[in-house]
């Protein structure tokens, strides 16, 4: 691919990082907190759930062989994608929110699959973004991307505490937890 054409790709690059980001922030960061506060989680449930990502990205490392062995491409595009099908287990809930021990081992089920998905996704995404992103201009390309995805963010999170406030109950988190696995 030509340094041109590479260039050309970036407005898909920008779009792609700022769906991504604004679904992890909506599916994983405060408004799942909240989920497990509302579904009566103790501190110790909420936090093994909470932490499972920040643990999981130390296993990146390990997923490199497979990453070079089947090429990083393939593997960034399945495991971006696989990560948001596992918070479908998330839509389970209801059906079991009778028995919060249930419950807790379908959320961890659920957030395992994706921390791992989200770690060989990462993983596998450098070596491929060095490979569509032009050398000359790849820091700047980064520090854009960790630009633009403030306001995302900002916004993103407003929209949702705005829907989260204007309802009550557990059923108000599912149409977030939907959205982001839509646009994820």
């Amino acid at each position: 691919m030509t340094e041109y054409e590479k260039i050309r790709k970036l407005p898909y690059l920008y779009l792609f990082s700022m769906l991504t980001g604004a679904a992890v922030l909506i599916a994983v960061g405060a408004p799942f907190t909240l989920y497990l506060t509302e579904l009566g989680f103790g501190s110790n449930r909420i936090g093994v759930l909470g932490g499972m990502m920040p643990f999981f990205q130390v296993l990146g490392v390990a997923f490199l062989p497979l990453i070079l062995r089947f090429g990083s491409k393939r593997i960034a595009m399945v495991a971006f994608s696989a990560r948001y099908l596992f918070l479908g287990l998330f839509l389970l809930v209801p059906y079991f929110q009778h028995d919060l021990n249930i419950v807790f081992w379908i959320l961890f089920a659920a957030m395992a699959l994706f921390s791992l998905c989200r770690t060989i996704a990462e993983a596998a995404f450098v070596p491929w973004s060095q490979e569509i992103i032009p050398k000359s201009i790849r820091g700047s390309i980064s520090g854009k991307l960790s630009v633009y995805y403030l306001p995302v963010g900002l916004v993103g999170s407003y929209l949702v505490k705005m829907w989260l406030d204007s309802r009550v109950g557990l059923d108000r988190f599912y149409p977030i937890f939907l959205l982001a696995i839509i646009i994820g």
